[in-house]
């Protein structure tokens, strides 16, 4: 995304379903294999994070949190091993005793929100990341504006029982966890 600032394409910029799991396209609508899709209109006006002073576009969505705690886990054990990882077994690991929760100051429209205990926060211009976690159910791209959701304080055991709610979007009923700006 961060190539494509400024750029106007003279021709389409097709994309095409791969993988388990596309929460760009889950997002924009799915469609079946083999089927090429002009994105150009989803790479203009892209939104724009600054995080420890770095600012950077993103296309779907860009946190913290948890969520990258688990992919370094899941990378650093396939560096060490050569082995692909279990996804699962490191967020289990990681939500049960390893990811150590830190505070934060999250700024949105100018206004200073202080978080302490955060698992995760995310800014979001679609709705779904990690593969089909619904994140922010209620965001719609087409408005030009973000959601942003911070999931914050709990103990563990209670975020274990929360955190599956994310898939469909239900975590949102939690709002003395989880807040969306």
């Amino acid at each position: 995304a961060n190539n494509a600032r400024g750029i106007e394409f003279p021709c389409p910029v097709f994309v095409i379903r791969s993988g388990t799991g596309n929460d760009f396209l889950n997002d924009i609508g799915q469609t079946p294999n083999g089927e090429l899709i002009d994105i150009r209109k989803h790479l203009s006006s892209l939104p724009e994070v600054e995080i420890d002073g770095e600012k950077r576009l993103f296309i779907n969505g860009v946190g913290m949190g948890i969520d990258g705690a688990v992919c370094d886990g899941v990378e650093k054990y396939k560096a060490k091993t050569g082995k692909k990882a279990n996804y699962t077994k490191v967020a289990l690991e990681m939500l049960l005793y390893k990811y150590k929760r830190p505070s934060a100051t999250v700024v949105v429209d100018g206004e200073e929100h202080h978080f302490t205990d955060i698992w995760m926060v995310s800014a979001m211009h679609g709705r779904f990341f990690g593969g089909g976690m619904m994140v922010a159910p209620t965001q719609d791209r087409g408005t030009g504006r973000l959601s942003v959701m911070v999931m914050h304080g709990g103990s563990r055991p209670r975020i274990l029982t929360i955190f599956p709610t994310i898939f469909k979007g239900n975590h949102i009923k939690h709002k003395d966890i989880v807040e969306i700006f």
